[in-house]
């Protein structure tokens, strides 16, 4: 019950850039993360480039 209470949701983020490293990492946690019915129904999209990361900002409720 603790971690669900401590969970947090995170608006601002540092300008520094993920190593490649890491970012490879995050994306194997997320296709070995289960699905329901091991449906595996994710996409991934990385974006880096700032003027894109602000487009989609612009349409992102």
């Amino acid at each position: 019950m603790e971690i669900i209470k401590g969970r947090r949701c995170v608006r601002s983020f540092r300008e520094e850039a993920i190593s490649e490293q890491d970012l490879r990492a995050i994306l194997e946690a997320g296709i070995w993360a289960p699905s329901g019915s091991n449906a595996q129904p994710w996409k991934f999209f990385v974006v880096r480039d700032r003027n894109r990361i602000d487009k989609i900002k612009m349409v992102s409720p």
